[in-house]
Formats: structure tokens, C-alpha cells, sequence
């Protein structure tokens, strides 16, 4: 029966796969090798969980793929990933070994990718074309547990880190947790010798003020906890930063936590104490420049600056530290430029006349575009977040030395500032389907391309889009794929930040959509859904047929096709 295919292509796949109580391991005997094999993954060996596989074809190197299939990475029988074969991101090919596959689950967070429990893989029938006769694949099914990982939080418990506000506490083994608001239990971090946060003694209070005890700070519960999308995670945010050096101890106390395991039962939470330790330095967060709030564009050169009284030493020229989307609850989106800390041997830290190192930028570090110092990238409007590299750099005082965590200084691109964009589809609408982007900078002088992609992202699912100039509007840019995403969700789009130059500058192109699920399609067998003839291409938009009917489109071999426009699977 020849039907339309609906918007959620990975339902048929799903279909297609037993329930995941019963699910065993199928379709092995396709493959040379595979990593990692299927049962109990050890985290001694990949600490990060199930982020990816390899996979070795039998039948030589030339394995291809088809389009408009999704892999599915399910954890205890809930989807947390699609992988789609038109992405070349997600699956990719490594020459070296000619015939082995990567497929990589990377849109989930590491935390929800090695956490406890039974996950499966679902590689659809088609979706690898396999030696010169391009053979489908049959269905491929693997099945792996994650071993009881324990209790995780981020950041670890470390000896150097700059501030301390946000947490997130993971339960491996479970399902689920609950926070517990009406036991009247408090989480608290204090300075473990008796510094107060605030650094005052509590004087001058008015009399209706709380006074909080020195040496203890206590968040209000009311913005205690927020839960992560899948359920057995818990986020702490306190309502202020604590910067004050000391060593400092956040305690979760029993029974404020109910643990839902997957087998049914639940437990309460035993006390929970972790240790930060933050230098004894007098210095706070670094100042930045451009300075955090309100800006227009990103150039290609930020500086930090520390006290005069510290010097930095040690620069981490390896780390790299990122420009990040960010939404309004914080979460981190689209990466939108790579900056690299300068030597400090560079010339950024010498005297421009004389060449010699020069004492005024002994507290300063100069984080570089890799795009090149003269870079000036203007994003569309909205808020983003500089992240800065693990040990950045040394602060050396009298007292000895001590490495910085990482770094967050948070931005808002103005409306209206920059480069105007107009986008179609508009910014922020729902659609059924996107193959094109068609971004237009009315105000714009010289445009050009580079060779730099976009990336359209959801929760689950990732794709590559194409820049090009459109041939009607030279103010005209079109974003491209090769098959239409079609997934259900909530997308945004990034350009790398060498894709669109504007007189010089880079550009760079954010946008959000939502996919929607198309409702009310029938059967093909409803010849109104079609003209009388029409053009038929594959999956990939290679013609096929011209002038043909819908006898012809009946007699293709089973796969997807396009035909008039329109998308449709014959069995």
C-alpha cells in the first residue's frame, strides 16, 4: 500500500522495532566489528556512556546511506536521541579504516548520556546502503545497560573554582526524582571556617531583617529546585554567587529527595556533602571587555583582567573557550565562535614599541578568535554566553598559586543593531517541514560566502544546512538541505561564523522554528492528492520519472519518493 508518509519519519522505524522489554539483539551478523559491543558498557572504558558507536560493514568500503531515516537511542524504552541519515554530522565516515561508520548521540548532555539503565539502538531497515550493489541494511537492534553510576553533581568537587551558584545533582540508577517541599529540610553551603559569603558581620540591619548566622547560607527553598527534562536530575541554583574564597561545603540534607527506581520502588535520599574549594586571592570575577550586558557584536579579540595586585601566569593556549546561544532559563544552544587563550610569549602582552614585555598586561589574558584577530562577528539579536576554558589561567600571588575554573559573561545582542536579517520562513514561526532558509539583509553592502555550514538543532536531533546565494536577491542567502526535516520539535538555527562576510565582517545567523506534525493527509490512493502527471525523484531529489502517473509511482520498488512536491512511502 503506497501512503503518504506523516511528518514523524521515525515512527515507522519505531513500529517496526519490538517493545523494549522483550527487544533483542538483531541484524549483528552485518557487521565486522562493533563498538561497543552490546550488554553491560563499562565506564572504565567509556567514561562518557553510550555517546557513540562504531560500526564495520561486511561488504567492502563503499557503504552509503539513504535519507529521511532516523537511528533512535532509547533509554529504558523513552527516545532521547534521533540520529538522521542526511545529517553528515551525526554519522560519519572514517577513511582510515575505509568501511567503519561513527554514529554519535551528542545532542543529550553528558550526565543524561552515561546515566544508569537499559538503552537501545534502533537502526532502521534502509537506512545504510551497504558494497557497490548498495544492499539495504536490514534492521539493525542493539541493547546495552548502563551499570548503577551513583550519585553525580556538576561542577565536581574541585580544590580551584571562581564561583559557586548553579548544581546539577544526578541519579544514576534512576527513573526519576522528587523534591520533598513540606519537609521543612533547607539545603545549605557555608564556609566551613566560618566566613560569611557576604563578608559582612551583620550590622546596621533593620529590625524586621532575618539575620543569617555567620559561616552559613541558606537558599530559600521557594527557587530551590528545577528538574531536568528527563527526570532524575535536579538543578540548585542559589540566589546569589558566592566568590569569597574559603572552602566551602553544600550539604542536601536526608529525606529532602524521593528516588523513583525503575523497578517500581523508592527510597528517600541519605545526607549529601560536597566540598568547593575557592582561592584566597582578592579578586572577584575578572573583568571583561567587551563588558558583559547589552553589545552589538563580538570582536575578534576579548580581553579578562584581574586585580592589579595578581598576576596571571600559565595561560592554557590548549583550552578553548566558547560563544554560546543561550535561552532565557540559561541552558546553553548553538556554539557560535572558538576563542584560544595567546601565549603569554605573544605579542599581545608586549610593549608595541619597544617589543619587550610590558608590565601593564601582567593581569590580563587576550582570548583570540581562531577566525583571526581582526574578526568582527555580529549575531542576530538575543542572548548569549561566553564560556570560558577549564584552567584558563594561573593566578600567582604571595601566597602561591591557583588555577580558575571555568568562566561565564552573559550577552544581549540588541535588536536593530548590527545587520538588519529578514528571514522566510519568519523567525520563530511553525512549519510542517524545512528544507530552506532564506535569510535577506536589506541594509547590506558587499556579501559573500565562505565555506562555513549551519547547524539546525533540537533536544533530539541535529542537521547540517548549506549556504548559498540566491540567484533572484544578491541582499539574498538561502540555508539548504537535502531532505526536508521533517521531526517534530523545537529548532534553532546557527551559521558558523565564517559563513555570510558583510563587508568584511562575518556574520553570523540565528533563527528558531517549530516543526509540527502534519494532520489530515489520507492515502495516495486519493488521486486529489496529486495532478494527473508529475515529476518523481528519490528520497534524495534525484529525478527518477518525468511526466509519470500514479500507476508509476505504485510500481517503484518499496522506499520513499517525492512526487509532485509531496513525500511518499511505498511499502
Amino acid at each position: 500500500m503506497l501512503m503518504r508518509k506523516i511528518s514523524l519519519a521515525i515512527a515507522a522505524a519505531a513500529a517496526m522495532a519490538p517493545a523494549f522489554a522483550t527487544a533483542q539483539n538483531v541484524g549483528t551478523e552485518q557487521l565486522t566489528s562493533l563498538s561497543p559491543s552490546t550488554g553491560t558498557i563499562s565506564m572504565a572504558d567509556y567514561a562518557y556512556g553510550l555517546t557513540n558507536l562504531l560500526l564495520n560493514f561486511k561488504g567492502g568500503a563503499s557503504v552509503d546511506r539513504s535519507a529521511d531515516l532516523f537511528i533512535s537511542l532509547d533509554r529504558n524504552g523513552e527516545t532521547v536521541a534521533y540520529v538522521p541519515a542526511s545529517n553528515i554530522g551525526l554519522v560519519t565516515y572514517d577513511g582510515v579504516y575505509a568501511d567503519l561508520w561513527q554514529i554519535q548521540f551528542f545532542q543529550k548532555p553528558q550526565y543524561v548520556c552515561k546515566a544508569g539503565g537499559d538503552y537501545t539502538v534502533t537502526i532502521p531497515e534502509g537506512y545504510f546502503l551497504i558494497g557497490e550493489d548498495k544492499t539495504p541494511n536490514s534492521e539493525i537492534i542493539l541493547n546495552y545497560t548502563i551499570p548503577v553510576s551513583g550519585i553525580t553533581i556538576y561542577p565536581e568537587p574541585t580544590e580551584n573554582i571562581l564561583e559557586l551558584q548553579d548544581f546539577v545533582l544526578t541519579y544514576g540508577n534512576a527513573e526519576s526524582i522528587e523534591v520533598l517541599p513540606d519537609t521543612g529540610l533547607k539545603i545549605q553551603m557555608y564556609d566551613i571556617y566560618g566566613n560569611h559569603e557576604s563578608g559582612d558581620d551583620n550590622t546596621d540591619v533593620d529590625d524586621d531583617e532575618e539575620v543569617e548566622e555567620p559561616g552559613q547560607v541558606i537558599y530559600d527553598e521557594d527557587i530551590l529546585p528545577e528538574f531536568s527534562a528527563d527526570g532524575n536530575s535536579l538543578k540548585i541554583h542559589a540566589d546569589r554567587k558566592v566568590t569569597k574564597g574559603g572552602t566551602w561545603r553544600l550539604i542536601i540534607p536526608s529525606g529532602l529527595i524521593k528516588i523513583n527506581y525503575p523497578d517500581g520502588t523508592s527510597a528517600r535520599n541519605d545526607e549529601l556533602i560536597y566540598s568547593y574549594k575557592i582561592p584566597n586571592y582578592s579578586m572577584g570575577q575578572p573583568e571583561v571587555f567587551p563588558a558583559e550586558g547589552p553589545a552589538v557584536s563580538f570582536p575578534g579579540v576579548i580581553t579578562l583582567t584581574v586585580d592589579k595586585g595578581s598576576t596571571l601566569g600559565n595561560v592554557n593556549q590548549m583550552g578553548k573557550s566558547y560563544i554560546y546561544s543561550i535561552d532565557s532559563e540559561g541552558n546553553l544552544g548553538n556554539k557560535l565562535a572558538t576563542y584560544i587563550a595567546a601565549p603569554k610569549n605573544s605579542s599581545y602582552y608586549k610593549d608595541p614599541i619597544t617589543g619587550q614585555p610590558s608590565a601593564q598586561y601582567a593581569n590580563t589574558v587576550f582570548l583570540v578568535n581562531q577566525n583571526g584577530k581582526d574578526v568582527e562577528i555580529y549575531p542576530a539579536p538575543g542572548l548569549y554566553q561566553l564560556v570560558t576554558a577549564e584552567k584558563l589561567y594561573a593566578v600567582k600571588t604571595p601566597a602561591g598559586q591557583s588555577y580558575i575554573s571555568k568562566l561565564y559573561y552573559t550577552y544581549d545582542i540588541i535588536e536593530g543593531a548590527g545587520f538588519d536579517m529578514e528571514f522566510s520562513p519568519a523567525n520563530g514561526s511553525a512549519v510542517t517541514s524545512l528544507k530552506e532558509i532564506k535569510v535577506k539583509f536589506p541594509t547590506a553592502g558587499e556579501l559573500k560566502l565562505e565555506y562555513g555550514l549551519a547547524w539546525l538543532k533540537s533536544d533530539k536531533a541535529s542537521y547540517v544546512f548549506y549556504p548559498a546565494k540566491d540567484s533572484d536577491d544578491p541582499q539574498t542567502v538561502k540555508f539548504y538541505t537535502d531532505v526536508p526535516v521533517t521531526l517534530p520539535g523545537s529548532y534553532t538555527l546557527t551559521s558558523a561564523t565564517n559563513s555570510v562576510t558583510i563587508d568584511g565582517d562575518l556574520v553570523v545567523v540565528t533563527a528558531n522554528y517549530v516543526v509540527s506534525e502534519e494532520t489530515g493527509v489520507g492515502c495516495v490512493q486519493d488521486v486529489q492528492l496529486l495532478p494527473a502527471v508529475f515529476d518523481i525523484c528519490n528520497a534524495q531529489g534525484m529525478l527518477i520519472k518525468r511526466n509519470a502517473n500514479i500507476d508509476d509511482l505504485r510500481a517503484l520498488p518499496a522506499g520513499i519518493y517525492i512526487a509532485g512536491g509531496k513525500k511518499f512511502i511505498n511499502r
